[in-house]
């Protein structure tokens, strides 16, 4: 089932030409966790048939979610405790796929938050997505608890 443009907006998604953005509330400063939405073709490049230039211009269109996103949410906040991708799919993928379908937007989230991204924050899962909801994946950053500096 296709969800319209206007389908997407009532449900609070952000629209930017064939990608749309649904994100958390809350203030940044306030939360411990950041969710977003991004519907988006997300497939894994181990797997994809095509040209370098295709491959190129979907890495280019996830980060640039991810910017958008969660970009002003993320940057300056310090290390994530836990990095949560859930990806929409009715066809399930090994966990290998699965990690190499995140490459571009974990290679983003670190960059904004400036930290290592061969730390052991990431984590994968996957699921079918109920028959309302778009295609796309959920993406859950949690922050861990920082101290208050001494005064």
């Amino acid at each position: 089932m296709n969800i319209t443009e206007g389908e997407l907006r009532r449900m609070g998604f952000r629209v930017h030409g064939n990608t749309a953005v649904k994100v958390q509330k809350r203030a940044a400063s306030e939360a411990k966790t950041v969710k977003a939405f991004l519907t988006m073709s997300i497939r894994s490049e181990a797997n994809a048939n095509g040209k370098l230039r295709d491959s190129l211009r979907r890495k280019a269109e996830q980060k640039a979610a991810v910017v958008e996103a969660l970009g002003e949410q993320i940057v300056g906040r310090g290390i994530p405790r836990s990095v949560t991708f859930i990806l929409l799919t009715q066809l399930p993928q090994d966990s290998d796929n699965l990690a190499r379908t995140f490459k571009a937007i974990r290679d983003q989230i670190a960059e904004l938050a400036k930290f290592n991204d061969a730390a052991d924050v990431w984590r994968y899962e996957q699921r079918k997505p109920f028959w309302y909801e778009p295609r796309g994946c959920w993406v859950c950053i949690k922050f861990k608890e920082q101290p208050c500096p001494p005064t």
